[in-house]
């Protein structure tokens, strides 16, 4: 069983796009405010990017902390954000990446992934070139998002429809998870765990076997799509 406690003092009126950590502290992104670090209820700006308030996604890998940002929202120029600082300082990593309309980051040992209008992306952690897939995923296809965990990577183009790899993005099979529809958001960080959150009211699915069978998990939302799932220590925050 899973108890809930809403956690809304001081974000009563931010629309939440992505959650992450970063040294103790949670950190928010969200559609038209910026990014916000969140802590004993208190919101703090991080500063990123003039005009650029749109968070598409973000994710803390190693102590660097990615994010997809874009001035507007549904827009092509979604830049990719990363800081070695908690966010003091940023740097652009869209060099050779030939594709906008960026929505989804993960990251793993070996590889930064990114989903795109276009496809899916992958780049060594420490290398500067990305290199797009299609051993097994349409050429085009709408990555809305991604997840990994070892060599294990989901990703979900907004359908029924999932795609599973077992050698860290290399080759893919499509799947279908029984009663899933139109998924939002893939999320992974405990090892073997994933989570699927849906547009359709109120559900979420979770996985602790790599994503090779799936549970519906009960939670106390009304009418709600789940945009964005984070798990720190042992509560899990959707």
């Amino acid at each position: 069983n899973i108890s809930w406690i809403k956690k809304s003092q001081g974000i009563n009126n931010i629309w939440i796009s992505s959650l992450a950590a970063n040294n103790g502290k949670l950190i928010i992104g969200s559609y038209g405010s910026g990014l916000f670090t969140y802590e004993n209820n208190n919101l703090k700006r991080i500063n990123l990017a003039t005009d650029f308030m749109f968070i598409i996604d973000l994710k803390v890998y190693n102590n660097q902390i990615y994010v997809l940002s874009s001035s507007w929202v549904p827009t092509l120029d979604v830049k990719f954000y990363y800081s070695s600082d908690n966010g003091i300082r940023w740097k652009i990593v869209n060099d050779g990446l030939d594709t906008g309309g960026l929505q989804c980051i993960d990251a793993n040992n070996k590889y930064i992934y990114t989903g795109t209008w276009y496809g899916l992306f992958r780049k060594p952690i420490y290398g500067n070139t990305w290199q797009k897939l299609t051993n097994g995923i349409p050429n085009n296809v709408n990555i809305s998002s991604v997840a990994s965990s070892d060599s294990v990577v989901i990703v979900t183009n907004g359908t029924s429809e999932i795609y599973r790899s077992t050698d860290y993005g290399s080759s893919w099979q499509s799947m279908y998870v029984q009663n899933l529809f139109s998924v939002t958001r893939v999320y992974s960080k405990n090892i073997g765990e994933f989570y699927l959150g849906c547009a359709q009211v109120n559900k979420l699915f979770k996985s602790s076997d790599y994503g090779l069978t799936w549970q519906n998990v009960n939670i106390p939302l009304f009418n709600s799509s789940i945009q964005s799932i984070y798990i720190d220590k042992n509560e899990l925050f959707v």
